[in-house]
C-alpha cells in the first residue's frame, strides 16, 4: 500500500468542511479569509508531493505503485492531478502546483473521467461545459485529458473553445 501523498485530500476535506457551514449560516467568508485557508491546503500539497518526490528518490521500486495508483479511475485521476500536474498563472507568470477544488473534482473531474471510463463505443462524444472565469474548469479539464492521454488505453481527444471576444460578447 502506497502511504505517502494522502494528506492532501485530508486538507482539502477540512477546507470543505470550515466552508460549508460558513456559506449555509449566511456568513460569507471574505477572499481573503478563503485565500489564508486554502493556502494550508496548498501548504501541505507541497509536502505531500516532496514526499512522494523523495520516498521515489529513495526506493524506486514505489515507482509501480504510484503509477497504479495514478491509474484507479475517478480518485487515481485527483490523485494525480493533485501531486503532479502545475497550472500556469498568467496574471503572475507563475508556475502553480494544481490543488483540485472540492467542486472542480465533483462537477468536472468524477464526470469527465465516467465518461471516458464508460465509453468503449470508440463513437465521438460533445461535451458543452457553460463556465464562468477563473473557476478553473479549462484547466481542470486539461488535466484531465492529459491524465487519460497517459494512464487509459487508446485515449484520443478534441478540446475546443471559442474566441474571448466571443465569450466576452455572450
Amino acid at each position: 500500500m502506497l502511504s505517502v501523498g494522502t494528506r492532501t485530500a485530508a486538507a482539502r476535506t477540512a477546507f470543505e468542511a470550515w466552508l460549508r457551514p460558513e456559506i449555509e449560516r449566511g456568513a460569507d467568508p471574505t477572499i481573503k479569509e478563503r485565500r489564508a485557508r486554502w493556502a494550508e491546503v496548498v501548504r501541505v500539497n507541497q509536502e505531500d508531493r516532496l514526499a512522494i518526490l523523495s520516498a521515489v528518490e529513495a526506493n524506486h521500486e514505489l515507482i509501480p505503485m504510484i503509477l497504479a495508483r495514478c491509474q484507479d479511475g475517478v480518485s487515481g485521476c485527483t490523485w494525480w492531478i493533485d501531486h503532479f500536474a502545475h497550472t500556469w498563472d498568467p496574471r503572475k507568470r507563475k508556475d502553480l502546483p494544481f490543488v483540485l477544488y472540492d467542486f472542480q473534482i465533483k462537477e468536472l473531474v468524477v464526470p469527465f473521467v465516467d465518461l471516458i471510463l464508460d465509453d468503449d463505443s470508440g463513437r465521438s462524444m460533445d461535451w458543452l461545459i457553460d463556465k464562468a472565469r477563473d473557476m478553473g474548469a479549462t484547466w481542470t479539464l486539461l488535466a484531465v485529458a492529459t491524465w487519460a492521454f497517459i494512464f487509459v488505453r487508446q485515449s484520443t481527444g478534441l478540446i475546443g473553445a471559442q474566441t474571448e471576444d466571443t465569450v466576452d460578447d455572450a
